[in-house]
């Protein structure tokens, strides 16, 4: 195999995504290869895409898109790995390793502290230094069976043209982006050609997007973008409403939000894919039990300059360990962070580290998810049992980190 990898030339566009198609079983639909290659162009830099050739032949396909990953008490640019496909005909042969090896060059060049992704496949990115750094969870009821307490009468929701107040949505999005860790930067592109970008066939039989906003006193305080599908169970009404994405910017306003997508008429069935894991739905319902809850890896992460990236965050307790950080590579590197609620200083040293573990255990608690104990006790995070719960009670935050898209 004569192996080369290298951004692809804009006459190359098409090539590339007939490849990405491929790679998750699809083609390209012959009306839309115009339209869809100016999407691309528009969300993804072409210096930033890593084709695999070998020889001639496109085998494989890897991009990137920069975005501000929010961290506690702050926000670290972050290289989005994403499009990545390697042809049946050749994985398992380092054309994947290649390509990533690619994007962390150039993340590193981009000042990009960390690279994250969505794993198709869970088990193929640990190897790369990837850890799960945010979870999500599932949530669906029958809004018939479940009971939200009386609203105030205060939040107004009013039904709008997504594609027509972009900018509505992105104040709102804006308001609520740094409270909580993992979420993502949106650039104006990205909300057009990304998030609200909504072709028939991605529809699997249900509605258009809908989109509802809540206003309170005027104000804008939350969305919830969702799709309806309608279904008869004899003579009853069974349809279902399903949630792609609901933010705002407090507790109450999504509370709201939850009241009126259980109360659409005809639509009792409501599922949300992506909840945070500490989500307080279930704490507010009157029958706990009726709302069936469902745990999945989300937002993987790999931290690509330790230093920048355990400097850039916040920590709840002040503390100084030394951190032996293992490589991709097999090497270890030794760093002495000394944090506080104020920022931290973290610098190589020659000392024994107090706590080791390799990059991926680095990238799993790295925006503050409760993983470390459990990573010790998986035997991924090693130390004396006083250092790692002094590491679990400085890089833990209160709000669990919850990354509301894939990318």
């Amino acid at each position: 195999m004569d192996l080369t990898v290298r951004p692809i030339a804009d006459g190359e566009v098409t090539a590339f995504r007939a490849n990405l198609r491929r790679g998750f079983g699809g083609d390209i639909g012959s009306d839309d290869v115009d339209e869809a290659a100016a999407r691309f162009r528009a969300l993804v830099e072409l210096d930033r895409t890593y084709a695999a050739f070998d020889g001639p032949t496109m085998v494989g396909t890897a991009a990137a898109v920069g975005f501000g990953l929010t961290i506690p008490g702050g926000t670290v640019p972050m290289g989005g790995l994403t499009m990545v496909t390697v042809r049946p005909t050749h994985t398992r042969r380092g054309v994947m390793r290649a390509m990533i090896s690619a994007h962390v060059d150039d993340a590193r060049e981009c000042g990009e502290a960390v690279s994250g992704l969505w794993a198709s496949e869970s088990p193929i990115y640990g190897r790369f230094g990837y850890g799960a750094a945010t979870e999500r969870v599932r949530v669906s009821f029958d809004a018939r069976l479940v009971g939200f307490p009386p609203g105030d009468g205060v939040g107004e929701v009013s039904l709008v043209d997504a594609d027509e107040n972009v900018e509505l949505l992105t104040g709102i999005y804006e308001r609520a982006l740094g409270q909580r860790p993992g979420m993502l930067t949106r650039s104006r592109p990205w909300w057009v050609h990304d998030r609200l970008h909504d072709p028939p066939e991605w529809r699997d039989g249900a509605s258009a997007r809908r989109a509802a906003v809540l206003f309170r006193d005027g104000d804008a305080v939350g969305y919830a973008l969702y799709r309806q599908k309608d279904k008869w169970e004899g003579d009853l009404p069974a349809g279902a409403v399903d949630v792609s994405e609901l933010i705002s910017v407090d507790a109450p306003a999504r509370l709201d939000l939850w009241r009126f997508l259980a109360s659409i008429d005809l639509f009792p069935h409501v599922t949300y894919w992506n909840e945070p894991t500490d989500l307080e739905l279930a704490w507010q319902a009157s029958d706990r039990r009726r709302i069936s809850r469902s745990l999945f890896d989300a937002l993987y992460l790999r931290v690509l300059d330790v230093r920048a990236a355990l400097e850039a965050r916040r920590y709840c307790e002040p503390g100084t360990l030394v951190l032996g950080i293992g490589g991709v590579d097999g090497e270890v590197a030794t760093y002495r962070l000394e944090a506080s609620a104020d920022g931290a200083e973290c610098v190589p040293t020659t000392a024994d580290p107090d706590v080791a573990m390799d990059v991926r255990a680095l990238g799993a608690i790295y925006i503050g998810a409760a993983h470390t104990l459990p990573l010790a006790r998986a035997g991924e995070i090693r130390g004396d049992a006083a250092a790692i719960a002094t590491l679990d009670r400085i890089v833990s935050w209160p709000i669990a980190p919850w990354c509301p898209e894939v990318f």
